[in-house]
């Protein structure tokens, strides 16, 4: 099984091939062994990319991924400091923020 996350973890940061989109919980649960077959610019980006997506009220989105569509309701988010990349925030998730936070300690520990 670590193997199989390994190989999947070396195609980048999403939930699977069939997924294109770079989720905050997912990342922090496998963020130290994404530094093990990622460069580790890869995995501060996307964390990076998640702190560029703060809303006013200091939430963060649930996932990003690479898009060039406009933004469609209030769930849906853009930043000018990520262009080409659009963020989705759910209404019934609270540990966005959270799981953020722990992310970043596992990322500055492991590099």
């Amino acid at each position: 099984m670590l193997a199989q996350a390994r190989a999947l973890l070396r195609t980048g940061l999403t939930a699977g091939g069939g997924y294109d989109s770079v989720w905050i919980r997912d990342l922090n649960t496998f963020v130290e062994l994404a530094l093990e077959v990622n460069d580790p610019a890869t995995v501060r980006d996307a964390l990076l990319t998640m702190v560029k997506f703060q809303g006013a009220s200091g939430d963060i989105p649930d996932h990003f991924t690479q898009s060039d569509r406009p933004a469609v309701g209030p769930l849906e988010r853009r930043s000018v400091l990520v262009p080409g990349r659009l963020a989705h925030k759910n209404t019934v998730e609270t540990d966005q923020e959270s799981s953020l936070v722990q992310a970043v300690r596992k990322y500055v520990t492991a590099t």
